[in-house]
């Protein structure tokens, strides 16, 4: 959940990791972003959100059709985790793809420095992983 411990872009696949402006004092969303230059086979994305006080699980999302992907939410100890499994057979065109966990928390707003993701994605014979967080950036 620190700035340094990323590696955002590998080979043909970039990602962004942000919390969504539409996020309020006792909801938000964590969104990832990525972009491919070559066509996905293979496609495995987690979010691991942090336990903070009031954390609950209010549903997750992607721009990649609802068929052609499995998306889990579980409890790993003290961590949320958003899973988002692309089915096989399934090739995603170079583009851009988000990724979303929603969630409630206690008011005030929360504290995503310690929230990571990481995008595990093949192409062809080419397989790539890239991480990161939600450290803010400015």
């Amino acid at each position: 959940g620190s700035p340094g411990h990323t590696r955002v872009e590998q080979g043909f696949l970039w990602s962004d990791g942000s919390v969504d402006k539409a996020s309020i004092t006792n909801w938000s969303q964590s969104d990832i972003t990525l972009k491919n230059t070559q066509p996905i086979t293979a496609l495995t994305v987690t979010l691991r959100l942090t336990d903070t006080p009031g954390l609950a699980n209010t549903g997750a999302w992607s721009t990649v059709p609802t068929q052609d992907m499995t998306i889990t939410v579980s409890r790993e100890n003290a961590v949320m985790v958003y899973k988002f499994v692309m089915h096989t057979g399934v090739t995603l065109a170079p583009g851009s793809y988000e990724f979303a966990g929603q969630y409630s928390h206690d008011s005030g707003g929360r504290d995503a420095d310690g929230d990571t993701y990481v995008a595990s994605a093949s192409a062809g014979s080419d397989a790539v992983e890239v991480y990161g967080n939600f450290f803010p950036t400015h």
